[in-house]
């Protein structure tokens, strides 16, 4: 009975200063936890809807480069043609190859991105059932914050090059309509 009560008395006592000493998850971490949550979830939205903007980008470059190829086919003499295939075997080569490297580097990142939220999942988890001390969960917690920050940079800087691609493939298809125009005009005036 002695060893009984001295038992309870130790486990009491054991629970009491595990308690007073920081067991457990707080509130304002869980919060934290959450907001990050969030935060991690709207940037996965995100990359995926860019990944099919890449995507879509390039099926419609695609499209585009040949349909002025085809119409410059049609329109231009051999000089225009020869004009219009140079600039859209260069530039909107060049603007293809960016978009792809883009690509590549999306669907690169998407093994890292998935195991992350795998381990945040299972942080997160752990976090809410308190099964983390405060310390701890927060150090963990600027770890994925680093990781998201770095994934953030990344889509920004590819947003940029992905404008100025896009842009460029229009100045560019625009200066092949250009030549075939002044190609055509070249022709018309032989002809007069």
């Amino acid at each position: 009975m002695k060893t009984t009560k001295l038992f309870l008395a130790a486990v009491t006592a054991g629970l009491f200063l595990l308690t007073a000493c920081g067991g457990g998850t707080s509130d304002a971490t869980k919060n934290a936890v959450a907001s990050f949550d969030s935060a991690w979830s709207t940037f996965g939205t995100t990359a995926m809807a860019w990944n099919d903007s890449i995507k879509n980008c390039i099926a419609s470059c695609e499209t585009s480069c040949k349909s002025m190829m085809d119409e410059c086919s049609k329109t231009c003499d051999e000089k225009g043609k020869k004009a219009c295939d140079s600039i859209m075997k260069s530039a909107c080569g060049k603007d293809m190859e960016v978009l792809n490297g883009m690509l590549k580097q999306m669907e690169d990142a998407k093994p890292m991105m998935d195991s992350t939220a795998a381990k945040f999942a299972s942080f997160k988890e752990k976090v809410n059932k308190g099964e983390m001390n405060d310390a701890d969960a927060m150090k963990q917690l600027g770890e994925f914050q680093t990781q998201l920050s770095a994934a953030q940079m990344m889509a920004a800087d590819m947003q940029t090059k992905y404008m100025e691609c896009k842009a460029n493939c229009t100045k560019n298809m625009e200066s092949c309509m250009t030549t075939c125009k002044e190609m055509m005009g070249d022709k018309k005036e032989v002809k007069k």
